[in-house]
């Protein structure tokens, strides 16, 4: 690829969308020990729309709530801060990147279900490994790939290219990033984009190292989580993450969790029925039901 193409590419991305205000206030209250459910029911409902989804998403299989809540006060007290927030930051990341390129012929429903995917299996292990966010897991989890769907959105000749060289050579598209982008990646755009967000350090780092969590040394754990949850759900061939490449489990990051076989062998055996009610969210959050 030639220079000026090369420049091309990076004025796209920089071009990248930023949060809804709504979604950039929630996650500064969560952050906040002071913050009351009041204060991010007040956020949330000045913005109608948003209402509507996260008490779609509420009252959905992926929770399976015996009775229907029906205000977003309630929703708040039961599901704690953090769950709201990762469903107001959900709902927006699938608002701002659904729909298909034609161009480059990118699977998009795959690759969504592949990250929520990677997330329900990442909150599980969050769980198994005593991780303290099990939310944040599920958030990192979701936007671990998400590098992929902006450089489809806006590089999609490029993308396209990428995708061929993947296939043909069998390699992860990281790698056929390097070769055709020249050093761009999906992970490097991840952080960008975290950057633009404000997002917490730990979620910039699970983007950036996911495919090599030893060199993480700050967010070791969270960074973990997402790489050993992203190889097991391309194992188990859920969804398509742009490549069928499976790779290696790292060492680092099963030392990091600390699971016995039988920790992974339970995380194996729930995770089809929790994709399928994944499969559900994805459908709600992107307005399809």
């Amino acid at each position: 690829m030639e220079q000026e193409e090369l420049k091309k590419i990076v004025s796209k991305i920089e071009k990248l969308p930023t949060l809804p205000i709504v979604v950039s206030k929630i996650i500064e209250l969560v952050k906040n020990p002071e913050t009351s459910a009041s204060d991010v029911n007040k956020v949330i409902s000045s913005d109608q729309a948003l209402t509507a989804k996260v008490l779609k998403l509420v009252n959905s299989a992926f929770y399976g709530f015996p009775k229907r809540i029906s205000t977003l006060t309630n929703a708040i007290v039961i599901l704690g801060f953090n769950t709201v927030k990762s469903l107001a930051l959900s709902a927006s990341v699938f608002d701002m990147f659904s729909g298909k390129n034609l161009v480059s012929g990118f699977d998009r429903e795959g690759f969504w279900l592949h990250s929520v995917g990677t997330a329900v299996c990442a909150q599980s292990i969050a769980k198994k490994s005593g991780y303290r966010d099990q939310e944040e897991a599920f958030i990192a989890g979701l936007i671990h790939d998400i590098g992929k769907v902006v450089l489809d959105q806006y590089a999609p000749e490029e993308f396209a290219s990428v995708l061929k060289y993947a296939k043909e050579k069998n390699v992860e598209c990281l790698e056929a990033e390097r070769e055709v982008l020249k050093g761009i990646t999906h992970t490097m755009i991840g952080r960008w984009l975290a950057k633009r967000w404000n997002l917490p350090q730990s979620l910039e780092n699970a983007m950036a190292y996911h495919h090599r969590p030893g060199t993480d040394k700050d967010s070791g754990h969270l960074t973990s989580i997402v790489h050993a949850a992203n190889v097991i759900i391309r194992a188990k061939k859920i969804g398509f993450p742009g490549d069928a490449v499976i790779p290696p489990l790292h060492n680092e990051a099963l030392q990091m969790l600390k699971l016995t076989k039988e920790d992974l062998k339970f995380i194996l055996s729930t995770i089809k029925d929790d994709v399928l009610k994944a499969d559900s969210f994805i459908k709600l959050a992107q307005g399809k039901i």
